[in-house]
C-alpha cells in the first residue's frame, strides 16, 4: 500500500506522522488519530491513482481519502468514547475545509458519494490495516482495539458537521493545526521538531568583550511578560535574547516581531551572524537553519499548495520535490516577522489553524510597538491578550519610547509584572544628537546642505514622509552629487530589490563597517527601526515625536566617543502628509523647546506624554477603544476552525491597509518560480501597497486580482521602485 506516488508506503508515512505528532507534544488521542488519518488511502481506486493507473470514478468525482478514513475512526472509537469526535474532526479535515466536504458528502445529497467510498474499500484491505494499527499502537504502549468492522460512517460525518456548524473552540484550532503540521512535516522528511533554545553565551555573543549593562542584567531574572524601555543603541536586542533564554522552557518558537521589512531583514542578519555565528554570505543565501523571515505571501502559497494536494503522479512528484520548501517557515526555532503576518491566526484566513498551533507556547519579542497608530495597536494588544490567555504565549515588549496611554493598556491586557528601564548612566551615554529646527520645507532647502556635508566627508540620511517625495529628492541629489553614492530606500520596492539596497546600505554605513567615502541615503519611515546603520547627520520632515526619535537613532550609532551629531528637523509639513496634523503640531512644539540642545532620552517619556495630552490624547483613546470593541466582537469572536470565510482575507487587507501586488513585468518570472515551487523567491518579486491605492488602480483598469495578489499594469524601476 502506497501513501504517495513517489513510492513512499502508507506504513512508512503513517509512522512518520506519528513521530511528528509525538515530537510536537501530541497526546494519546492525537497519536491514534495520526495512525488513522490516511487509512482511506487503502481504497482500490486511490491505490491505482498512486500507481499511475486509471482511477475511474475516484478521479471524476474528486473523492477524498480522509473522509473514507472516518470509517476506521468509527470502528476504533465507539459512540461512548469521548475521544471519538476530536479524532474524527482531525482526520476528516486535515486537508479540506468544511464547505468542500459538505459539497461532496454532506446530507442526503452526499449519500451516493459516501456509499461509493465504502464500495471502493475491500473488507480484506480494511482488516489488514486495522490489524497493523493495533500492532503499532501496542508497541507505543497505547491501547487501541477496533470494536466493530469498518462500515457506514454517515452518522459520524453528520456528527462532525453539526459540531462545526454549531461553533468551534480554541482547542479545535490547536488540534487541526497539530495534525496538519505533523502530516506536512512527515511529507517533508522531517524526523523531529526543533524547539527554541538559546544559551546565555549565544544570547550575548554580539556584545563581544563589552560587559552586560544594568538593563540587560535585569532581563536575566524577568520571567513572564515584560516591558523594557531602553534608548536606541542601548542593546535592546541582547536584552530580548536574554529574556527569551530565561523564558525558553517548553517554548515552541521565538518570534521577533518588527514593523518594517527593512527592520526584519536587519534583525534576521543580526541574529544569524552576530549571535548564532553564521557567515554573512551564507545568511544572505538563506543557508541559516535556525532563523527564518516570515513575510508576504509565502505561508498562504505553501498552505494552499498543501491543502490542494493532488494524487496524480506528476503533481505528486512536484509536491515531493517542494515539500521541504513548504515546511521551511515553521521548521525554524527563531522566526523574524511582522505582527501583520501572525495576526492572520486571529482573522481566520487560510492556514490559520497551522499558524495558531505554532504560536502556542511560543515567545514573542515585540520591538518598537510605538510605531503603530491607535487602531492597529488595539488589534495587536487584544491579539496578544488572546494568545497569552488561550495559547500560553509570553511577550517581551521593548521600545525606546512608550506613552502612558499604551503602557496602561499593555499592563492590563498581559498582567505585566516585569518592568525594565535603562538607568541614568545609560541615558547619559545615549546623548548623541543635537536638535536643530529649520524653518520651511525640506525639499526646497536641503540639497545645498547635503552637498556641503558630502564635501566635508559626512554620511547623510535624509528622511521624508512620502515615497514620491523621496524618489524626486533622490533624483535631484543623484544628479547634483555626481559620483557620490546615493541610495534610495522606501516601501514601494519589490522585496528582492529592497533587500539588495538594505544589504548595500549595511555594507557601506553599517555600525562598525562605515567607510571613508561619503554616502547619502534618501529614505521614508522604513529606515526608522532596527537598521543598524551609522550616519553623521539627519535631515527630516516633521513627524510624530516617536518617529523623529527613531530617525535620529540611525545617527551617531555604536560609537564610543561623546561627540553630538546634528538632527535637522524642518517645520513645514509636505502636501498630502500621511501623519495626523494635530499630532505632528504637538510633537513639533515639544521639539522646538530642544532647539540647539541635545536630546535627553531620560525625559523622552515625559515629552511624549505631553504630546498625547489634551485633544491628541482624547482622539487616540477614542480611536483605540472603537477599534478594540470592533476587533473583539467581529474578529476574535468569530475565529473558527475547519472553515475559512473568504471575506476575512479582504477584511484583513482593508484593516491592515496592505495588499500584495506584482508588477506586470515580473509576471512570467513569478509564474516560473511558482511552477518550480520556489514560493519564497516568487514572493520576493512582490511588494505591498495600501488597500485604497490598489482600489484606485482597479478603478482605472490598471490592476487585476489573481489568487491572493494583484497584478498591476504600472511601470517598475529597479532603481526607483513602483512608479505611481
Amino acid at each position: 500500500m502506497l501513501a504517495k506516488s513517489t513510492g513512499e508506503t502508507l506504513a512508512d508515512h503513517t509512522l512518520n506522522v506519528v513521530r511528528m505528532v509525538v515530537a510536537n507534544g501530541g497526546n494519546s488521542t492525537a497519536i491514534k488519530t495520526a495512525l488513522l488519518h490516511d487509512a482511506g488511502k487503502v481504497a482500490r481506486d486511490f491505490q491505482s491513482l498512486l500507481h499511475g493507473k486509471a482511477a475511474g470514478e475516484w478521479s471524476k468525482v474528486g473523492h477524498r481519502h480522509e473522509i473514507l478514513s472516518l470509517a476506521f475512526v468509527d470502528a476504533f472509537f465507539p459512540a461512548s468514547d469521548q475521544d471519538r469526535l476530536p479524532s474524527a474532526l482531525m482526520v476528516a479535515f486535515h486537508h479540506k475545509n468544511l464547505d468542500d466536504i459538505v459539497r461532496l458528502y454532506g446530507g442526503n445529497g452526499g449519500a451516493q458519494n459516501r456509499q461509493a467510498l465504502l464500495a471502493n474499500l475491500s473488507a480484506e484491505d480494511a482488516q489488514h490495516f486495522i490489524d497493523w494499527c493495533e500492532q503499532v499502537a501496542a508497541t507505543l504502549g497505547i491501547t487501541m482495539k477496533a470494536t466493530k468492522p469498518v462500515g457506514d460512517f454517515s452518522a459520524l460525518l453528520t456528527e462532525c458537521l453539526r459540531y462545526i456548524q454549531s461553533g468551534t473552540h480554541v482547542a479545535d484550532l490547536h488540534s487541526r493545526g497539530l495534525i496538519i503540521s505533523a502530516d506536512r512535516g512527515a511529507s517533508a522528511g522531517l524526523g523531529t521538531v526543533r524547539p527554541f533554545q538559546m544559551s546565555l553565551e549565544t544570547a550575548t555573543r554580539s556584545l563581544g568583550a563589552y560587559a552586560l549593562r544594568a538593563h540587560q542584567e535585569a532581563a536575566k531574572t524577568a520571567i513572564g511578560n515584560t516591558i523594557a524601555i531602553v534608548p536606541t543603541g542601548g542593546g535592546k536586542s541582547e536584552l530580548a535574547n536574554l529574556w527569551a533564554t530565561v523564558n525558553s522552557e517548553n517554548a515552541r518558537h521565538l518570534f521577533y516581531m518588527l514593523p518594517y521589512q527593512a527592520s526584519m531583514n536587519a534583525m534576521y542578519e543580526r541574529l544569524a551572524v552576530r549571535n548564532l555565528g553564521y557567515g554573512v554570505a551564507d545568511v544572505r543565501l538563506g543557508r541559516c537553519p535556525d532563523v527564518a523571515i516570515m513575510h508576504g505571501n509565502a505561508i498562504a502559497k505553501m498552505y494552499l499548495d498543501y491543502m490542494s494536494e493532488d494524487a496524480s503522479p506528476d503533481k505528486a512528484m512536484q509536491t515531493a520535490r517542494s515539500s521541504r520548501n513548504r515546511q521551511q517557515l515553521f521548521d525554524y526555532p527563531i522566526v523574524v516577522s511582522s505582527p501583520y503576518q501572525l495576526l492572520k491566526a486571529t482573522f481566520g484566513v487560510r492556514g490559520h489553524e497551522v499558524v495558531t498551533f505554532h504560536l502556542s507556547n511560543s515567545l514573542f519579542v515585540i520591538d518598537e510597538i510605538h510605531t503603530y497608530e491607535a487602531k492597529r495597536l488595539a488589534m495587536f494588544v487584544e491579539s496578544m491578550r488572546w494568545m497569552h490567555q488561550h495559547l500560553g504565549a509570553r511577550f517581551c515588549v521593548m521600545t525606546a519610547t512608550l506613552n502612558s496611554l499604551l503602557r496602561e493598556r499593555l499592563v492590563e491586557a498581559l498582567a505585566i509584572k516585569n518592568f525594565i528601564q535603562a538607568d541614568k548612566a545609560e541615558y547619559e551615554r545615549s546623548r548623541r544628537h543635537l536638535v536643530k529646527i529649520l524653518p520651511g520645507d525640506l525639499a526646497a532647502d536641503v540639497v545645498p546642505r547635503v552637498v556641503g556635508d558630502v564635501q566635508a566627508g559626512r554620511h547623510v540620511l535624509v528622511c521624508v514622509n512620502l515615497v514620491r517625495r523621496a524618489r524626486d529628492l533622490y533624483a535631484t541629489l543623484k544628479e547634483t552629487l555626481g559620483d557620490c553614492e546615493v541610495i534610495l530606500l522606501h516601501s514601494s520596492f519589490a522585496a528582492r530589490d529592497r533587500a539588495a539596497y538594505e544589504s548595500k546600505l549595511l555594507d557601506l554605513v553599517g555600525v562598525g563597517r562605515k567607510g571613508a567615502k561619503p554616502v547619502v541615503c534618501v529614505a521614508t519611515q522604513v529606515v526608522e527601526v532596527s537598521l543598524d546603520v551609522d550616519f553623521d547627520v539627519l535631515y527630516t520632515d516633521p513627524a510624530p515625536i516617536e518617529a523623529i526619535l527613531q530617525r535620529a537613532g540611525r545617527i551617531n550609532r555604536g560609537r564610543t566617543d561623546r561627540t553630538l551629531c546634528d538632527v535637522f528637523i524642518y517645520t513645514d509639513r509636505p502636501q498630502y502628509d500621511i501623519y495626523n496634523a494635530e499630532l505632528v503640531a504637538a510633537s513639533m512644539r515639544e521639539l522646538a523647546d530642544l532647539h540647539e540642545q541635545p536630546i535627553d532620552e531620560a525625559t523622552v517619556t515625559a515629552m511624549i506624554d505631553r504630546v498625547y495630552s489634551g485633544k491628541v490624547g482624547d482622539a487616540w483613546v477614542k480611536a483605540y477603544e472603537r477599534a478594540q470593541e470592533e476587533f473583539c466582537s467581529f474578529v476574535l469572536g468569530e475565529v473558527k476552525a475547519y472553515q475559512v470565510d473568504e471575506e476575512a482575507q479582504r477584511s484583513f487587507d482593508r484593516l491592515f491597509d496592505g495588499c500584495a501586488v506584482l508588477p506586470v513585468q515580473f509576471l512570467s518570472e513569478y509564474d516560473r518560480l511558482l511552477e518550480e515551487k520556489l514560493y519564497i523567491e516568487a514572493g520576493a518579486l512582490c511588494l505591498n501597497l495600501p488597500y485604497g491605492r490598489v482600489q484606485r488602480l482597479l478603478d482605472k483598469g490598471l490592476a487585476r486580482k489573481r489568487d491572493d495578489l494583484y497584478i498591476v499594469e504600472v511601470n517598475y524601476s529597479h532603481e526607483l521602485g513602483l512608479l505611481i
